[in-house]
């Protein structure tokens, strides 16, 4: 296929329909609460993870609305995640395990990771540059 065949093809997709909301706040509520046992968590604390998560992924939305940028977004998003996970943990339950698993969402998980993976393969110059691109759109 050609380039500007391939490019215009990814336009399209992007273009294109994406998920409803429902979905949405379900994957990052589900996201939430599996990480949460994934991390040693009980079934509590999975379950206020998953609440967490539901309310932070419809917050991040209404901030989008706004047009702010992603950095924006993501630093309100922890913010509220860990603000909401202290409320969630101040009758019991282990807050770090929840204030941990709740913003996971937030994070995005396939740059830093090829960014970690330069870095570690020892081309520092180019795992900088891609740990940073997440944080400047």
């Amino acid at each position: 296929m050609p380039c500007e065949q391939g490019r215009k093809l990814l336009e399209e997709i992007e273009r294109g329909p994406s998920y409803p909301l429902h979905i949405h706040v379900l994957a990052s509520a589900f996201c939430c609460g599996a990480l949460a046992i994934l991390l040693g968590g009980t079934a509590p604390d999975m379950l206020r993870s998953l609440v967490v998560g539901a309310v932070l992924r419809l917050f991040v939305y209404m901030l989008g609305k706004l047009h702010f940028n992603d950095f924006f977004h993501n630093l309100m998003g922890g913010a509220a995640a860990a603000l909401l996970s202290w409320l969630f943990t101040l009758g019991g339950g282990d807050a770090g395990i929840v204030t941990i698993a709740s913003p996971m969402p937030l994070v995005p998980g396939m740059m830093i990771t090829n960014a970690i993976r330069d870095v570690t393969a020892g081309e520092l110059v180019a795992g900088i540059s891609r740990g940073t691109v997440p944080y400047s759109h």
